[in-house]
């Protein structure tokens, strides 16, 4: 978090090195759960509930964000390629 790294792409990183069972044992804890758990740890409370909570988020629903991220570069190089 402290260099910007997003939740959806940090739970992508996740999920390849350690499986999507680790993924998802952690995101079943729900949005607020997570949220909440970051809050207890000193070490990441200090970047604020409103951050935490944008990154629990996108760490949980992941796989939709990236998926529509990939949709919208597909789309864009197919235009591109269309005016070339």
């Amino acid at each position: 978090m402290n260099n910007g790294t997003r939740g959806c792409d940090f739970a992508e990183w996740l999920s390849r090195g350690f499986g999507t069972a680790t993924h998802a044992t952690i995101a079943g804890s729900g949005e607020d759960g997570l949220t909440q758990m970051m809050l207890s740890l000193p070490e990441l409370a200090i970047f604020g509930e409103a951050r935490l909570r944008k990154f629990s988020y996108e760490f949980i629903h992941y796989e939709a964000i990236l998926d529509a991220e990939e949709e919208t570069d597909d789309e864009e190089f197919a235009a591109a390629a269309n005016k070339g």
